[in-house]
């Protein structure tokens, strides 16, 4: 364990001091070859809680540490987005104090497929589930093998405490077997449901039974308050913030909104009160490049990520709801951490009636010409598509002016790396 340690705080200090790097991976996947077996980290932890989902995992997990510090836990996490399980051991061995070899809480977002494989070497205690969206169908395929999968992992840790959000149909299906008492469920709040979704829902029919799913309101795709005419389930009952509360988390996007309630609930297991919840959420800051708002050059640049038709959605809507930018750059790559099938682009809502007030919209990236092509069939002209993003990053910094800059994933790096001068963090 010293060896494992010492060999990733080296690597890491190497990687970042001389490289330049991130160093949030390579650590962790070079020190398992000096673990007598990577489960001998298990010791350093009291609790291990895992934030898992398609949409929302870093800036959630963010929010968990947040609480958790503020009320004198001592957490370990991989705040990078690191979430497959060398990024996880990484931030375990270069974090953990030389001096300290118990007490820890884990708190980690995890890769909706690796969940597997963390659980396999650090067993949680706690599991923060979000949502199953569509994404990456190159990688993932439906979200049905997704949902499986981690109904298979909750049926070797039955002593585990489970969040849940209950306004995902998949979700239930995944934790009907969860102890009662084990299980804790969070909903949508009421007023930001509407009648129909703009985004094609990816579970549309029970899981139980496979009949369609009918709905008493809805978010997006197939997130709502749903229920099945012919088995009779329906979303459990579950906890949601009045309006008062609401109004206190004004700030956040209305998506942080709803996860939020999933921190709190993680929250009150941990006997951190509501007073001492709300004040550690009154302090809530976006994580990068997930709506953080940065001065590059001239220009005041906010950073939105959007990867699948539900985030992109969202994330947009949200960002023109609340600013009114004259710019707005839109950034799509196809690599291997994006999903290299950009198709979704179509299946996204597009907010047309909000963008055509928009004076200036660009497209950069791998794929800019195609996120033209979407925009212009939904009556959108693009000004400027850049093939070589860095001569767009730099008309952005000739921008006196507020620029909205929401990409996918790689592309929200780039932007970053070459706007602020660093990728992540």
């Amino acid at each position: 364990m010293r060896i494992a340690e010492g060999v990733a705080k080296l690597v890491h200090s190497i990687s970042t001091r001389l490289f330049h790097r991130g160093g949030e991976t390579w650590p962790g996947e070079i020190a398992r070859y000096f673990l007598s077996s990577p489960k001998d980290i298990a010791h350093l932890f009291s609790s291990v809680i895992y934030v898992v989902g398609t949409n929302g995992k870093t800036s959630t997990t963010k929010m968990v540490v947040q609480v958790m510090r503020d009320n004198g836990f001592d957490v370990l996490t991989n705040a990078s987005g690191a979430n497959m399980l060398n990024g996880v051991l990484s931030s375990i061995l270069v974090q953990k104090k030389y001096s300290k070899n118990t007490g820890y809480i884990g708190i980690f977002e995890v890769d909706e497929f690796a969940l597997q494989s963390v659980t396999e070497v650090l067993a949680p205690t706690h599991i923060l589930f979000l949502n199953v969206l569509r994404d990456q169908l190159d990688r993932y395929g439906e979200v049905r093998n997704v949902l499986g999968l981690w109904k298979r992992i909750l049926s070797k840790h039955v002593q585990c405490s489970v969040v849940a959000n209950a306004y995902d149909p998949g979700l239930s299906w995944v934790c009907e077997n969860v102890k009662k008492n084990k299980l804790h469920w969070y909903g949508i709040p009421e007023q930001f449901l509407k009648k129909d979704s703009t985004v094609l829902g990816d579970s549309s029919y029970c899981f139980f039974c496979n009949h369609k799913l009918h709905y008493n309101g809805m978010y997006i795709s197939h997130l709502g308050k749903w229920y099945c005419p012919s088995c009779k389930k329906k979303s459990e009952k579950a906890f949601t913030w009045d309006k008062q509360d609401i109004h206190s988390l004004v700030t956040m996007p209305d998506y942080m909104t709803t996860n939020m309630q999933g921190v709190y609930l993680l929250a009150r297991l941990f006997n951190i009160s509501r007073d001492q919840f709300f004040t550690s959420a009154s302090l809530w800051e976006p994580a990068y490049g997930r709506g953080e708002t940065k001065k590059s050059g001239n220009a005041l640049v906010t950073f939105v990520l959007g990867k699948n038709p539900a985030s992109w959605t969202v994330a947009l809507r949200d960002s023109l709801k609340k600013n009114k930018y004259k710019t707005v750059v839109l950034g799509l790559n196809n690599q291997i951490p994006d999903g290299q099938d950009v198709s979704w682009i179509w299946d996204a809502d597009i907010d047309s009636i909000n963008l055509k007030h928009v004076k200036h919209i660009w497209t950069f990236g791998d794929r800019a010409h195609d996120m033209a092509v979407r925009l212009h069939m939904e009556g959108i002209e693009v000004e400027k598509v850049y093939t070589n993003a860095n001569l767009c990053f730099a008309d952005v910094k000739m921008k006196s002016e507020e620029v909205l800059m929401l990409s996918n994933y790689t592309a929200m790096l780039d932007s970053r790396r070459a706007l602020l001068g660093k990728a992540i963090l």
